[in-house]
């Protein structure tokens, strides 16, 4: 009787949790229809709310565009939706500024305050690098969330801009195909779009850019994914462009205004003024040029917000505006298979408990976990570099802030950075992972009298981490290696390929292809003329790899020569976790403080050596 009893009493609360579950969930779906009866499609601002004694009134508005014969949505009507979701203050999101009812909505926030943005990013998920499988290869290697796999590599649209990828599939107006693997789109929505998508209750009405109006109260804003017959202007007042828009129009414009009053410089005053606000001419013709421009200053800025970096800019000011440089934008090193090899065997790879490294840490560090930290004892015993340099390679490190000592640094020295790992058990924000953290300065890639040059649009103090040297990771060919010098001391197995150790199996090397011959025919930019790109060497981590940024790579590869540079390159030892594979990483720094309208230069006294050890490559 008691089993009998039990039963009916377990049977009795399944029947009544199952009741309240059905109640609540009807009920939630019938305030889930009616929030989605309001289709703000707003996903820039830092909060994302409404005020209830208005959603009459939106209601109205939304069904009365719904069922308009002309199925378009007038301007007014656009920003009205728009203004509903702005938070007019300055204040944050927090419980005591919060209005009463949140907006429902499917589309994900996009633009937001840099500093919000910093905190979304899953810094555990991105990706840390790219391997280039050679044909013919008898390795075959398996995605992950942090090194992703391609037979060809080439930039794709940012993974956050949505509208721009339906404009890719979807839009009426071709644009120069060319430029396809630089990471923009090939087509866009024109005014002929309107109708079909314009009006689409999930179309996002992301800005792509803004120019202010010479009344200062207005504004002019060009859409994602729309040609420039779509522009709106709208009033300052109506908090309608998001505050990181704003933000970042205000440091275009300030360095176009600096370089426009300097008298040293010789671009032409009307074209920088045409970047300011476009002219009649560029306004009325969507394939102009300078579109293209703008499609990859947003883009590449698009990628670097996707690593929480600062946004690039492309200018031309010439008369007749030529083409922008052509190759595929990338956060990450692509590494060619064999490149790839070489670091999983190099000594450095190893997790730096092989090491047997002291429980307590001795010796400097800026890391938030002092007592912990592995830093200085992984730069002794795999580098040989000391804090002085009196071992002949000087050990380089931040300060509390993140500042790199540059004080130190001499170009006749080798020198070195060692960023923290888990293995330290510090946290994200440790100012000893700036190259994990990434640079948000913004820099301007600027055509030249000469070449495209990298300006400064911020300023940047001495010790700043400028950005990462970006490009393809190749070898050398074995002959053209140089001798292996006298094998050093460390743990495991070969390590007598180089001064700081290389391990590879003997099948390893038999099954490794030729991956020299493929270098060139497999980037769609095989034609790019070479004159102003760099292939940087190591003189620390690896004298046997070489960083290319001819066809791949960043903004770096716009940093020009100085014999009285202002800015550095600093090889670096950087990985978020033991378990990712090292590859040597080059971290660009200040060395001056570097001013807006500045260029930014780099000695390149070792690119001559660069040149001819990158022809043996091929």
């Amino acid at each position: 009787m008691f089993f009998l009893g039990y039963l009916i009493f377990a049977a009795s609360t399944v029947m009544i949790v199952s009741g309240i579950w059905r109640i609540l969930r009807e009920y939630g779906t019938k305030k889930q229809n009616e929030y989605e009866q309001i289709p703000l499609q707003w996903d820039y601002d830092d909060c994302m709310w409404y005020d209830p004694e208005t959603a009459g009134s939106l209601q109205s508005l939304m069904e009365e565009y719904t069922h308009s014969s002309d199925n378009s949505l007038p301007t007014s009507q656009r920003l009205l939706l728009f203004t509903m979701a702005t938070d007019t203050s300055d204040t944050s999101c927090n419980d005591q500024n919060q209005p009463s009812a949140p907006i429902v909505t499917n589309h994900r926030k996009r633009a937001m305050s840099a500093a919000d943005h910093l905190v979304s990013i899953d810094r555990d998920r991105l990706k840390a690098l790219v391997v280039v499988q050679s044909k013919g290869s008898p390795f075959k290697y398996v995605s992950s969330d942090r090194v992703v796999v391609v037979d060809s590599f080439k930039s794709s649209l940012p993974y956050s801009s949505h509208e721009g990828r339906r404009a890719e599939k979807k839009g009426s107006l071709e644009l120069e195909k060319s430029y396809l693997g630089a990471g923009i789109p090939t087509r866009k929505f024109s005014a002929a779009d309107q109708a079909a998508y314009g009006s689409d209750q999930t179309t996002e009405w992301v800005i792509q850019d803004v120019w202010m109006e010479p009344n200062g109260t207005d504004a002019s804003v060009l859409y994602l994914g729309w040609t420039p017959e779509t522009i709106d202007k709208v009033a300052l007042s109506l908090n309608f462009i998001p505050k990181e828009g704003l933000r970042i129009a205000t440091i275009r414009d300030n360095f176009l205004e600096k370089l426009r009053n300097n008298k040293r410089e010789h671009f032409s005053s009307a074209s920088i003024l045409n970047e300011i606000h476009p002219n009649q001419k560029v306004l009325k013709d969507p394939t102009h040029i300078y579109w293209l421009y703008k499609d990859l200053s947003f883009y590449h800025t698009e990628h670097h917000t996707d690593y929480g970096l600062g946004a690039v800019f492309y200018f031309c000011f010439q008369q007749n505006m030529k083409a922008p440089p052509k190759f595929s934008y990338t956060n990450v090193n692509v590494l060619r298979e064999n490149a790839y090899h070489r670091c999983l065997g190099r000594k450095a790879n190893l997790s730096v408990s092989a090491f047997n490294p002291p429980a307590n840490q001795s010796g400097l560090t800026a890391c938030s976990n002092k007592r912990h930290c592995k830093c200085a004892f992984r730069a002794r015993t795999i580098y040989n570099a000391t804090e002085n340099g009196s071992s002949g390679i000087l050990h380089l490190q931040h300060d509390t802030a993140g500042f790199l000592d540059v004080l130190k640094y001499q170009y006749s020295i080798p020198c070195i950075a060692v960023e923290c790992s888990d293995a330290c058990g510090c946290g994200d924000d440790c100012p000893n992972r700036r190259l994990q953290q990434g640079s948000t300065p913004s820099f301007a890639v600027v055509d030249g009298p000469l070449s495209f040059e990298l300006f400064a649009m911020e300023p940047i103090l001495k010790g700043q981490l400028l950005f990462e040297y970006i490009g393809e990771m190749l070898m050398l060919k074995p002959e053209k290696i140089p001798s292996a010098p006298k094998k050093p001391t460390g743990v495991g197995k070969d390590w007598s390929a180089t001064t700081i150790g290389f391990c590879l199996e003997d099948g390893m090397k038999e099954s490794m292809p030729d991956i020299h011959e493929e270098f060139d025919e497999r980037s769609e930019f095989k034609d790019t003329e070479r004159k102003q790109t760099y292939d940087a060497t190591f003189r620390v981590m690896d004298t046997q790899i070489i960083i290319c940024a001819q066809y791949q790579g960043n903004l770096a590869r716009f940093a020009g020569h100085s014999c009285t540079p202002n800015s550095a390159m600093i090889e670096t030892h950087s990985r978020r976790f033991e378990e990712d594979p090292l590859i040597p990483r080059i971290a660009v720094y200040a060395i001056k403080d570097i001013d807006v309208g500045q260029r930014v230069r780099i000695s390149n006294r070792f690119e001559e050596v660069s040149r001819k050890k990158v022809k043996d490559v091929r």
